[in-house]
């Protein structure tokens, strides 16, 4: 795919910008999981809360600074993050949505562990992958970004398929085996280079430019 050759050139180029975030998440996962926290301890619940809130905000900012690379549009660190904090609110309660669901699934999956159960578990982030660019770069509301993903990935489930389970099989196999950090610095930014560069190849028409284009004045 021609998706996978831009998304090495935007990944080698802007390497240290599109890892920098994340360097940001994996320093305060690492600063939480030095502490022993109570299980189910408020504390806990407030820390998870938090680390999920700021890997949203790290991997929209790398969404948003991929589109940015892939239309040769140059933007400073500081409008990038505006922007995603801006967002953040429809970021957050489309994410929430989706995700809460899945969550019901899992935990019935723990308590039961049923094959009928795990097949849609497994299925169901097939359908999610496109959520943070379309609400980034496609300016989609909450209900809007979840039905237009949904489309995207129905409408063109093969590539959707492969760019969902692929990398994701890989990052939970090493996740499994403790191998934390390069799932985190390396596979999961390239990881949404990739989704951004496929969203921005299949949804082209209705993607609008105008804020990077401030953003370069």
């Amino acid at each position: 795919m021609d998706e996978l050759k831009e998304t090495a050139k935007i990944y080698g180029k802007n390497f240290f910008r599109l890892t920098l975030p994340f360097l940001v998440f994996f320093g305060f996962y690492i600063i939480g999981g030095s502490f022993a926290f109570p299980q189910g301890s408020t504390v806990k619940i407030i820390y998870g809360f938090l680390l999920g809130l700021l890997a949203l905000f790290c991997s929209s900012s790398v969404a948003v600074d991929s589109w940015g690379s892939l239309h040769n549009l140059e933007f400073g660190l500081i409008e990038n993050w505006k922007y995603v904090l801006g967002k953040l609110p429809v970021l957050l309660l489309s994410t929430l949505i989706t995700v809460a669901p899945w969550l019901v699934l899992f935990y019935l999956f723990l308590n039961f562990y049923s094959f009928f159960l795990f097949v849609p578990l497994a299925v169901y982030p097939f359908f999610f992958l496109y959520l943070l660019p379309s609400v980034l770069v496609g300016g989609a509301g909450p209900v809007a970004a979840i039905r237009d993903s949904f489309k995207v990935s129905w409408s063109n489930s093969t590539r959707t398929a492969i760019l969902t389970y692929l990398p994701g099989f890989s990052a939970t196999a090493l996740v499994a085996i403790e191998i934390h950090s390069p799932v985190i610095l390396i596979l999961v930014p390239a990881w949404i280079v990739l989704i951004t560069a496929n969203y921005s190849h299949l949804n082209r028409p209705q993607l609008s430019p105008e804020f990077f284009c401030r953003g370069q004045g």
